[in-house]
């Protein structure tokens, strides 16, 4: 039997002293941690430790019952306060009331039913406590289960199977904050090939969606879960026009990810959706993107949206604004591909595909190819080419143009000139 704290106060001693006498309240299930003779004193051991049960009299010095009962409610919500009283009024009782006491018992009462009044509280207070351990088991197996429960939730998400209605109400549940402004899946197919046979592709890919969670952005506040074979990322776009940099952040992960697991990482990105009920078009894109591997080669980011572009001839456009502004200092792969709005790491495959080299040693070999023919046919000073050519430090302009030609600006003029 589960022993309760009990705590007495009256102001009268031999009252106490014949309830104690008359009362096992050990064989009830109490333990009576205490007595006191007035409201403030029985506060002040109530402070000490906390009661389970206080019964206590009305009309006491210093502090009567009500105003202690009072109190015990305001502090300790979860004690159960009984009232022992001479006082038959029902003002008292009504007060009593109010403040949600167990029970109002008039003096004088026999033994047996203060016995009574004790065994109907102490079952009370043994089922409510196993009621809220069963409600302690449910919250502990609804929290050990809530990881497979949001990752059930995520696959039913990506195949369109839950109605837009209910979405609200299962994110509550299964507490998953997806609520932007936007939403882009990612794909991140793991190939086995070239990994050693002791190493299985679900260990490395288990090793590769750890990875990532721990180095993706803050700033995608991005959902990972196993779906066929993959790990699917969920990520949260505050503007449309961010998964440029969403895209070359997983190009990055892809080629780091090679470095540190050994694996071929390739990140197929959807298209953007501005609806959660509409993620499963964004995860066919991905799945579609992550197929044009072998097209555009693997272990890196593939966005479905650059690749199906084939109205947009980017290289063509990148040629063209290199020709007209090459001499702007900020001209840099970054800066290009945010005029284009296409991902760095897709225009650099696209552009290094059909010229044969990366952007920037073209841009390199075209402002220098333009600062020789003026130094050929003008008489400008080295710092003026330099900057008319994009660069604002000359001596770097000058170390750019001996490792092109294999001779100084100054010697390259003096050359041309004898010539």
């Amino acid at each position: 039997m589960s022993n309760y704290s009990l705590l007495l106060a009256d102001d009268e001693e031999e009252v106490i002293q014949a309830i104690l006498k008359t009362i096992d309240f050990e064989a009830l299930g109490f333990r009576v941690m205490g007595y006191a003779r007035n409201g403030v004193r029985a506060l002040e051991m109530a402070e000490e430790e906390t009661p389970d049960v206080v019964m206590t009299d009305i009309r006491m010095p210093y502090m009567d019952g009500l105003e202690l009962a009072k109190r015990l409610k305001e502090e300790f919500p979860a004690t159960r306060l009984l009232i022992f009283t001479g006082f038959d009024e029902f003002s008292y009782a009504k007060e009593a009331v109010h403040l949600e006491v167990e029970e109002y018992i008039l003096k004088p009462a026999g033994a047996e039913e203060l016995r009574e009044v004790f065994t109907r509280l102490h079952k009370s207070m043994d089922e409510e406590r196993d009621e809220k351990r069963n409600v302690e088991r449910l919250k502990d197996y609804y929290l050990q289960s809530l990881p497979l429960l949001q990752a059930n939730f995520y696959t039913s998400l990506i195949e369109g199977r839950i109605p837009e209605e209910k979405l609200p109400h299962f994110l509550v549940d299964y507490q998953i904050d997806l609520d932007a402004p936007s939403y882009v899946c990612v794909d991140l197919h793991t190939s086995s090939a070239g990994l050693p046979e002791e190493v299985t592709t679900l260990l490395v890919t288990m090793s590769v969606q750890r990875y990532f969670e721990e180095n993706v952005s803050k700033q995608w506040r991005a959902k990972f879960f196993s779906y066929l074979g993959d790990t699917v990322m969920i990520a949260q776009i505050d503007a449309p026009g961010l998964v440029r940099m969403l895209t070359d952040e997983m190009d990055h992960l892809c080629m780091a990810a090679k470095k540190i697991t050994g694996a071929l990482v390739t990140a197929g990105i959807g298209a953007v959706v501005l609806q959660l009920s509409e993620i499963a078009e964004s995860y066919s894109g991905a799945r579609k993107a992550v197929s044009l591997r072998k097209l555009y080669g693997g272990g890196k980011s593939i966005n479905i949206m650059e690749a199906s572009d084939d109205k947009k001839d980017y290289v063509a456009k990148a040629l063209a604004y290199t020709g007209e502004h090459y001499n702007d200092p900020k001209l840099s792969l970054d800066f290009l591909c945010g005029k284009l709005n296409v991902s760095n790491s897709y225009f650099s495959t696209l552009f290094k595909k059909k010229t044969g080299k990366s952007f920037v040693a073209y841009l390199t070999e075209f402002r220098m190819q333009q600062a020789a023919r003026m130094l050929e046919e003008t008489a400008e000073k080295n710092y003026r080419i330099a900057e008319s050519v994009g660069y604002e430090d000359a001596n770097y302009f000058s170390y750019v143009f001996k490792k092109q030609y294999g001779c100084s600006p100054s010697t390259y003029r003096t050359a041309h000139k004898t010539a």
